[in-house]
């Protein structure tokens, strides 16, 4: 007997952004490189249209969700065209994968049980950011088991998991309040999502708070993590559940056990990947259906920037600024905006990003000098001097835990003389505390 290798299984001439090491700089364990993909006899094998750059991807990069073979190719979430079929995909179909890893490049080759078939009507920008977009804000919304006329907070409304929730859960007759976090960018983050028609403010409790009038809702979603989280923990009703999936700022989800108690307040973690990577095909399929519907209905929108496949650095740092979505578009594919609407609302974007440019110059201390903000601090409330009044409180602080206290027992006006959140309670990370005294000191 001679073994005959099919004609199907072989290498593919690749070339896409692989990871050579976990830790340091993008610049460093990134590269653009040619390789060779193995394709079996049973898999499809696509050629990449477009990948989303997101938070996913980066955290992946830097090994944040396991570790993987070195060099791995990057890229959580893309879409592509069937070039070499295989059971229910054709050649010509467009596929999204569930892999997790390797859309950065330009061709992936993948089990039909690793692929979900996207209706061509959809603009190929949108598509590929459904695995790190809308489907986990499906899956968030199913989750919450929240119904018309009910209530949910969310923080980082600018995130697109952030801006699909919330425009999901309008779609579906729930109230949803979106919280834009203090950033340099927050104003344009704010007045982008309030042209969308969405009901969002800044990270003031006050605001906050008349958004929802008597109400409390039932369900908050945290995508920031940190302080925030118990904000919204302060918000919720009785009996309330939080959600999570990503934490923005990095640090882990900083809740006081007394509102935890109190409140009997139940927390849920989802993972993206974990769902992607189960068996339930149809499920994710029926979900991928459902939000193009919503896409095709216009009641699903999303802020895209294009950047070319090999300007992966760039678009790194723009995902980073978290104003716009990016996507990296391979040579060859066409802009596929339904209507002409998204370079419409790109259009509007640019303008805002103008103007918005042109007042922080001249307006902004800490832009206009190029040094950072000490902390997030909430519109109006610019540090300035301190009176004697307010330095007297501190004078006999010595601790961590005798600052916490004092800075716990400070009213309303002297947190926003100091520059602090003016929202009740003031949580603290041991980081933000060092940061605290030595602004103090000065």
């Amino acid at each position: 007997f001679f073994f005959v290798p099919s004609p199907m299984a072989r290498n593919v001439l690749n070339k896409g952004w692989r990871v050579h090491s976990y830790g340091g700089t993008f610049r460093k364990v990134l590269m653009l490189e040619d390789f060779q993909t193995k394709k079996s006899a049973a898999d499809v094998l696509l050629r990449m249209q477009a990948a989303a750059v997101t938070e996913f991807d980066t955290d992946q990069i830097r090994g944040l969700y396991g570790s993987q073979p070195l060099p791995s190719v990057a890229g959580v979430s893309g879409v592509g065209i069937v070039t070499e079929g295989n059971g229910k995909f054709k050649e010509g179909d467009r596929a999204l994968l569930t892999t997790a890893t390797g859309c950065w490049a330009s061709y992936v080759a993948a089990e039909e049980a690793q692929l979900l078939k996207v209706p061509a009507s959809i603009p190929v920008e949108y598509a590929s950011t459904f695995v790190v977009g809308p489907m986990v804000a499906y899956r968030m919304l199913k989750a919450s088991g929240l119904k018309s006329g009910d209530f949910m907070v969310l923080s980082g409304a600018s995130s697109l998991i952030g801006v699909c929730a919330l425009q999901m859960a309008k779609a579906l007759g729930i109230h949803a309040v979106g919280i834009v976090t203090r950033s340099p960018q927050q104003a344009l983050q704010l007045e982008k999502l309030k042209q969308m028609g969405l009901d969002v403010c800044g990270d003031n409790m006050y605001d906050i708070q008349r958004m929802f009038g008597q109400a409390a809702p039932k369900v908050a979603v945290s995508l920031v993590g940190g302080t925030s989280a118990g904000y919204l923990a302060q918000l919720l009703a009785d009996d309330g559940l939080m959600l999570t999936c990503i934490a923005a700022s990095d640090k882990p989800q900083i809740i006081p056990s007394a509102e935890l108690a109190q409140k009997n307040i139940t927390i849920q973690g989802i993972s993206p990947f974990k769902y992607l990577q189960s068996e339930a095909t149809l499920d994710k399929q029926t979900v991928v259906s459902e939000v193009a519907a919503l896409v095709e209905a216009n009641q699903l929108k999303a802020s895209i920037v294009r950047r070319e496949f090999g300007d992966v650095y760039s678009a790194i740092d723009q995902a980073s600024a978290g104003v716009h979505n990016v996507v990296l578009m391979h040579s060859g594919t066409e802009k596929t905006w339904a209507n002409g609407s998204g370079d419409t609302y790109m259009a509007v974007d640019a303008q805002l990003q103008e103007n918005w440019d042109a007042a922080q110059a001249a307006q902004d201390p800490y832009l206009k000098s190029g040094r950072e903000q000490p902390w997030d601090v909430v519109e109006g409330s610019v540090p300035g001097p301190i009176s004697p009044e307010l330095q007297s409180k501190f004078a006999a602080v010595r601790t961590e835990e005798e600052l916490m206290a004092t800075i716990e027992s400070l009213s309303f006006e002297e947190k926003r003389q100091l520059g602090l959140p003016d929202m009740q309670p003031v949580v603290m990370t041991r980081t933000e505390l060092r940061q605290a005294v030595g602004a103090l000191k000065q």
